[in-house]
């Protein structure tokens, strides 16, 4: 699928395939609660099907479906047309009339966890080229909703990371990972669980040589802050995009330089560590 097939793919079909489903319509828009605010009570998000563009009002930020895609799932340019590209385009858009319509979309629910048996999630962390057996130590398998399923990767206060072939999101509590290594002398910092289990691949380990940290989003930076200190080195292994390059700066200027070491000069011309694995397996 070119770039251009990508940027056609229906905004309301992929948002539908996520389990958003619009609330009104006014003109030529639909509007929905918020994919970026959870607990949104009124509709601020708004979608041009015609134009196949969004606007969400609360901020004033918009764009093409690839503008969605990167800041819903928190990716680059790249990943995100990786993500559209895996996007089969099943889900259609239903014929939306206001007069009859009934709300009958039922909030996000998680229905159960597990331990990770699931083929299809399976399937997806080998084309990651993570190791299975070493996955199983970390992740388990979610179903949420009615039928949808997921990777789990649990955070310190309970909450789950999950992602499948086609999103990236999250439960409350939201947090970072902590992990305890063979040594408390230096600590490894992961953006995601999936650059976590790289690193854990390539080494061909089940145990990080070093305490770590996965901080499941940048956002979640400032959690982990009083917890670098402690270390004598701090190894960051971190995306090689803005953001990525951005939580790094941020790292070396709470803590004292010379102990902070930016591991991404070695995968350097790929977006993370993930990305180095599948194309130098």
């Amino acid at each position: 699928m070119n770039l251009e097939a990508v940027k056609n793919i229906s905004m309301q079909a992929y948002l539908q395939s996520i389990g958003f489903e619009p609330k009104n319509q006014s003109g030529n828009r639909l509007f929905y609660h918020s994919p970026f605010r959870p607990a949104e009570t009124t509709p601020s998000f708004a979608v041009r099907p015609k134009q196949n563009d969004f606007i969400d009002f609360a901020t004033g930020k918009g764009g093409d479906i690839i503008k969605f895609v990167e800041r819903y799932h928190n990716v680059d340019f790249k990943e995100a047309v990786q993500l559209l590209q895996s996007f089969d385009g099943m889900v259609k858009p239903e014929s939306f009339s206001f007069v009859c319509h009934q709300e009958t979309k039922q909030p996000f629910q998680l229905k159960k966890v597990k331990a990770l048996d699931n083929r299809a999630l399976l399937e997806y962390l080998t084309e990651r080229k993570v190791n299975l057996s070493i996955a199983k130590i970390y992740l388990k398998e979610a179903y949420y909703n009615t039928k949808e399923f997921a990777l789990a990767f649990e955070n310190d206060l309970g909450g789950f990371e999950l992602r499948n072939k086609i999103r990236k999101f999250g439960t409350s509590p939201k947090t970072i990972t902590s992990i305890k290594g063979k040594s408390k002398v230096a600590v490894l910092v992961f953006e995601g669980f999936m650059d976590f289990l790289s690193y854990l691949t390539i080494k061909n380990i089940e145990t990080p040589e070093f305490d770590t940290i996965v901080l499941n989003s940048t956002k979640n930076l400032h959690l982990a802050n009083d917890l670098l200190s402690n270390y004598a080195k701090i190894f960051c292994v971190l995306d090689t995009d803005k953001t990525g390059k951005k939580a790094f700066l941020e790292i070396f200027g709470n803590c004292q330089k010379s102990k902070v070491i930016d591991c991404s000069v070695r995968y350097a011309r790929f977006g993370d560590l993930n990305e180095w694995l599948m194309k130098n397996n």
